[in-house]
C-alpha cells in the first residue's frame, strides 16, 4: 500500500513539473515571436536565394538570376496583399453604409472575433506543421512505435 502511494506522489510531481515546463516554454515562444520583426519582402527573397544557392551550389550568376525571380514574386504577392487589403476595407466601407449605428457595432465585433480567430489558428498551423516536420526527421524505430 505504502508503494502504491509514493508511486501515486511521484507520478503527481512528475505531472505537474511537466505542465510547468510546458506553459513556461509556450510563454518563451510567445515572447520570442513577439520580438521577433517582420522582415521586409526584400529580406525573405535575399534570404531564400542564399539559401537555395547555398543548398543547390549555385553560381554567381545563376544566383543573380534566381535572387532577381525572388524579388519580383515578392514585389508580386506584396501587390496583391495591398489589392486584397484595399478590397476588403472598400467592402466593409460599402457594407457600413447600408447598416444603422446599432447593427455597424455589432458588425465591427463580428469582424474583430474573426481577426482573433484566424490569429490563432496560424499559431497552431505553424505548430502542427514543426510536429509533422520532426517527425519525419526521426529515426525509423521511433516512428513505428
Amino acid at each position: 500500500m505504502k508503494n502504491l502511494k509514493a508511486i501515486l506522489v511521484v507520478m503527481t510531481i512528475a505531472m505537474l513539473a511537466s505542465i510547468t515546463a510546458t506553459a513556461q516554454s509556450k510563454a518563451l515562444k510567445d515572447d520570442q515571436r513577439s520580438k521577433k520583426e517582420r522582415k521586409s519582402p526584400e529580406q525573405r527573397a535575399e534570404k531564400q536565394t542564399k539559401k537555395l544557392s547555398k543548398a543547390l551550389e549555385l553560381s554567381d550568376e545563376q544566383t543573380e538570376k534566381i535572387l532577381a525571380i525572388n524579388l519580383e514574386h515578392a514585389a508580386q504577392v506584396r501587390k496583391d496583399r495591398e489589392a486584397r487589403k484595399a478590397a476588403a476595407e472598400a467592402r466593409d466601407t460599402q457594407i457600413r453604409e447600408v447598416l444603422t449605428a446599432e447593427q455597424a457595432a455589432k458588425y465591427d465585433e463580428k469582424i474583430k472575433k474573426m481577426k482573433n480567430k484566424r490569429k490563432g489558428k496560424k499559431g497552431k498551423k505553424g505548430l502542427k506543421k514543426k510536429q509533422n516536420k520532426l517527425q519525419d526527421q526521426a529515426p525509423e524505430e521511433l516512428k513505428e512505435e
